[in-house]
């Protein structure tokens, strides 16, 4: 049997359960916690929010974005050679730029906050949320320059740790907030929201800091070298204009595709509703699996740097075999779940006849996104980042052209969703395919793809008819449901078994070589 306990703490299975435990942890409280937004707040409070809030992502992309990925790039390759003191100093000339990006756009926010409260956002009740935006930019970027030195040098507690207590501070600062002087106006109402997440910005950058404190005090084991300002520009200027033009795309998308389906003949209230069951129930409900896939992401790109920098191609080409193996293990059973059962759970949470529309097509499409992101998280730590830039602009911009289709007569919302499939299909072809040719990988089509794609389209069939089967017999929803998910989980462990992929023996793959020896083996 396997001895968690006994598994080193270094291991990339020991982090991955970690981060997955954490993360599935906050996908449930920011569920809850986007469920009691809706009640605390109101929907005309939260409709400023969500306005404010693509601001603040495009804010967010242009100033962290790359320097996130850079600096957990630079100290994974020189803390795997022993070089503290530059991965530290990372951490240093990171922070300083993104001070200086933060204070020329507070500038620009100072200067002209009417212009974006009324122009660019199109309400003016913003201009109250927009000096909290930034003092929360603020606070995020020291929170996640340290997060992410933490990823790279393969320390999983400290992030761990702040995110959790973060969610919850988040909560009860925006619920005493809201209780205490929410006075019915939208505008702010928004602005108490913020002003809770800079609450907990506060405690979580503050934590970090605390944690980062004795990484300061360490040695190198060998001769530190010098970390550049323009190394750290070479990786974070693509990551953060490709990150800019997917977050300009995406609102541009968000704002389009309501006025493109009045056009096909909606009214602006089935319009509206159409967008906010899509956005705001059925996509929410589909990107929980994300908290298994940010964890690879998390725990294997910071290895694939460190295989990099120590010139092992053949580590390298392992790490990057196992994410896109991994990926599709932990995505598909999700989505063999979620497809047959995903309509009837949103309608349970949501009360919303529409709800959990497109199920199908949408889960294609978010497995696509999954493959996607890993495989750009891939690139990303190999320091091919303008690649993976250009095809998210691609991505983006193949989108664009079928939204802009769901105005033509009959086609309507289906364009979109088209889109979706399609553009993240081809932006995780194109990441593939670029990993194929720098790594020299060799796919393993069978095992990597086809096995657990069976496994789990087995388990989908099994998921369905037991559903149904329980429904006729005139059982609680809630219980059908549940029954019908363990069930469609236990039958794509066993089938996943019967076709050779033994889950116990992949653990053990994933620990690093010398490690197993270390610790005992896992049978």
């Amino acid at each position: 049997s396997v001895k968690l306990s006994k598994i080193s703490r270094r291991s990339v299975f020991y982090s991955l359960f970690a981060i997955s435990v954490s993360n599935s942890f906050l996908q449930l409280l920011g569920f809850l916690y986007r469920i009691f937004l809706s009640r605390m707040a109101g929907a005309e409070a939260l409709g400023v929010y969500q306005l404010v809030t693509p601001f603040y992502s495009v804010m967010s992309s242009l100033a962290l974005s790359g320097l996130t990925v850079a600096v957990a790039r630079i100290a994974a390759s020189k803390a795997g050679v022993g070089d503290i003191t530059a991965a530290t100093r990372s951490v240093t000339l990171c922070r300083r730029i993104f001070f200086i990006s933060v204070f020329v756009l507070t500038g620009f926010c100072v200067l002209f906050p009417n212009v974006i409260s009324q122009k660019i956002l199109g309400d003016e009740r913003t201009i109250h949320s927009l000096p909290l935006v930034f003092i929360c930019l603020f606070l995020t970027g020291i929170e996640n320059i340290f997060k992410n030195y933490f990823y790279g040098v393969g320390k999983v507690y400290p992030q761990i740790i702040s995110e959790l207590s973060e969610q919850i501070i988040r909560a009860l600062a925006v619920a005493s907030l809201l209780i205490m002087f929410h006075t019915g106006d939208a505008g702010i109402g928004a602005m108490l929201i913020f002003l809770g997440m800079v609450i907990s910005e506060m405690f979580s950058s503050s934590l970090l800091s605390l944690f980062y404190r004795p990484e300061k005090r360490r040695l190198s084991s060998r001769r530190s070298e010098p970390v550049k300002t323009a190394d750290i520009l070479a990786i974070s200027i693509p990551v953060s204009a490709a990150a800019t033009v997917n977050n300009l795309l995406g609102s541009v998308n968000s704002i389009l595709l309501p006025r493109r389906l009045q056009c096909a003949g909606m009214s602006r209230l089935t319009a509206t509703e159409a967008f906010g069951a899509m956005f705001g129930m059925t996509m929410p409900l589909l990107m929980f699996p994300i908290a298994f896939i940010a964890s690879l992401t998390s725990v294997m790109v910071p290895k694939v740097s460190e295989h990099l920098a120590a010139g092992d191609e053949h580590e390298l080409r392992r790490k990057a075999g196992k994410t896109i193996h991994a990926t599709g293990l932990l995505a598909m059973p999700c989505f063999a779940v979620l497809i047959p059962l995903g309509e009837p759970v949103c309608r349970v949470l949501f009360s919303h006849e529409a709800a959990g529309g497109f199920i199908l097509p949408l889960g294609i499409g978010t497995l696509f996104s999954y493959y996607e992101m890993t495989t750009g998280a891939l690139l990303n730590g190999i320091g091919m980042q303008k690649k993976a830039a250009v095809y998210i602009v691609i991505s983006g911009l193949l989108q664009l052209i079928f939204t802009w289709s769901a105005g033509v007569p009959h086609i309507g919302m289906n364009g979109y969703v088209a889109g979706y499939v399609f553009s993240s299909g081809l932006c995780a072809l194109l990441n593939f395919r670029c990993l194929k040719k720098r790594l020299h990988l060799s796919p393993r089509i069978g095992n990597w793809f086809i096995t657990p794609f069976v496994a789990s389209l087995f388990s989908c069939l099994i998921c369905d008819i037991t559903y149904n089967f329980l429904l006729a017999r005139a059982l609680p929803l809630s219980l059908c449901l549940a029954i019908a998910a363990i069930t469609a989980l236990a039958s794509y462990a066993i089938s996943l078994g019967a076709m050779g992929t033994n889950i116990i023996k992949y653990i053990k793959t994933l620990i690093p070589r010398g490690v197993q020896s270390a610790y005992g083996n896992f049978a």
